[in-house]
């Protein structure tokens, strides 16, 4: 379908091009550099035969991206323009638009809020003698090297699954042609699909409700590029072994991933000044 839709919106000339090549290059470098900086070679004809796979796979990533980007942004542009403003600045190379760093930020903000409701739910789960499932990049545990690759993946991981998010909800609100309508199925769904299956669906449930409930309203008044960074922290932020004690030897991945996290809202916030001098006014005023 994604195929078939792209090449009638290429034919159509609806399409940006251009910015459907520059998302998709960036996947497949992400991809690809995710793999570089952790990869081990043995000899040279094994390490051939991996990073072959390696490209394939960067490759079909990449791809993915690209066609869904020629298939949705069209019809997304021409009924619902508002939710990509700031993706298209980001897309033009406008990184320091202080809408886009508004969104960043705002996005920073959802996907810590989101670890944080469910690090309270996990807390009320072993209150009640169950053990929650987590899901850990284990890899993290051997240093910089493993960290890197591993925020690089989750990158890319970001990218993916925000995008079928928002065409899952796109979808939603094409055949319930009701915004607040497709919210409300859109939470429902994904709050009782993942909570009703645990062993403690009156603690997991109520959490869903409250992080999709956020999720869907960020991405109603802010748009795409806010889900998109709300993803990455909330995924990058549980995958990590997390530790306050940073000078561990499995202190690395938190070190690194506080500072990343603390870095992008920084300079997030003061772009999104727009060029304003707050302690100086206040000092005037």
């Amino acid at each position: 379908i994604g195929s078939l839709l792209a090449w009638r919106n290429l034919r159509l000339g609806r399409v940006d091009r251009q910015g459907a090549i520059r998302l998709g290059a960036f996947t497949f470098a992400v991809t690809l550099a995710s793999w570089l900086i952790a990869a081990h070679f043995g000899s040279p004809a094994w390490g051939l035969i991996l990073f072959t796979t390696a490209l394939g796979e960067a490759l079909f990533v990449g791809g993915q991206l690209w066609l869904a980007y020629m298939a949705l942004e069209p019809a997304v542009r021409r009924r619902w323009p508002r939710i990509l403003v700031s993706w298209t600045r980001v897309i033009s190379g406008h990184w320091k638009d202080p809408v886009v760093a508004r969104d960043v930020l705002v996005g920073v903000i959802v996907g810590l809020g989101y670890d944080l409701v469910f690090g309270v739910e996990t807390a009320v789960e072993r209150s009640l003698g169950s053990t929650p499932l987590t899901s850990i990049w284990l890899s993290s545990l051997f240093g910089l090297r493993s960290t890197a690759s591993g925020i690089l993946h989750h990158v890319q991981n970001s990218l993916v699954g925000s995008l079928e998010f928002f065409l899952l909800f796109f979808l939603l609100r094409l055949i319930l042609r009701k915004e607040w309508l497709a919210a409300v199925v859109f939470v429902l769904i994904f709050s009782l699909g993942r909570g009703l299956p645990s062993n403690h669906p009156a603690a997991l449930v109520p959490a869903y409700m409250i992080v999709y409930g956020l999720i869907v309203a960020m991405l109603l008044r802010f748009g795409l590029l806010s889900l998109v960074v709300a993803v990455f922290v909330t995924d990058a932020m549980e995958a990590f072994v997390f530790t306050p004690n940073f000078s561990a030897w499995y202190g690395t991945a938190s070190l690194t991933m506080t500072l990343l996290i603390a870095a992008l809202a920084v300079v997030a916030f003061r772009n999104a000044l727009g060029g304003q001098k707050i302690l100086g006014r206040f000092l005037d005023e």
